[in-house]
């Protein structure tokens, strides 16, 4: 793939992310994991009964809704595959010789910044499991 489909596709995708974004908070999704990167302990949704009564003891006072769940963890698939493609815009512009390469690494600084920003941003009302390093992922 030549760098300027690449870029096409990317910025497609991009718009295909910020559509889902929308998507999933006008759903009331935004809160269906409350943690970080995966979906309470979970790399996708947990559906067995042994595993939904783990988490219910370790997010006592969350409700579980495997609906809004999925709308979150599919948003989060396709950002992180949208960081993947930033990724490869950087390395395909270094190794090209006529390709610039202030932009790229710019926008790959950024992408990085913002997603290692999202886990302290606060996206959990109560606060109890918002960017104080307290996780299921720690269990």
């Amino acid at each position: 793939m030549t760098i300027n489909r690449l870029i096409k596709f990317t910025l497609v995708f991009t718009l295909a992310v910020i559509l889902m974004g929308a998507y999933t908070r006008l759903s009331d999704a935004g809160l269906g994991c409350p943690d970080w990167p995966g979906c309470y302990g979970h790399l996708a949704v947990p559906s067995a009964s042994h595993d939904l009564a783990k988490i219910e003891t370790h997010f006592p006072q969350m409700t579980i809704e495997p609906e809004k769940a999925w709308l979150e963890m599919i948003h989060r698939y396709i950002a992180g595959a949208l960081g993947l493609m930033v990724l490869a815009i950087l390395v395909l512009c270094l190794k090209q010789p006529h390709a610039p390469k202030n932009s790229p690494q710019f926008y790959s600084r950024l992408n990085c910044i913002s997603s290692s920003a999202w886990h302290v941003d606060c996206h959990n009302e109560t606060n109890a499991y918002c960017g104080n390093g307290t996780s299921y992922w720690r269990f």
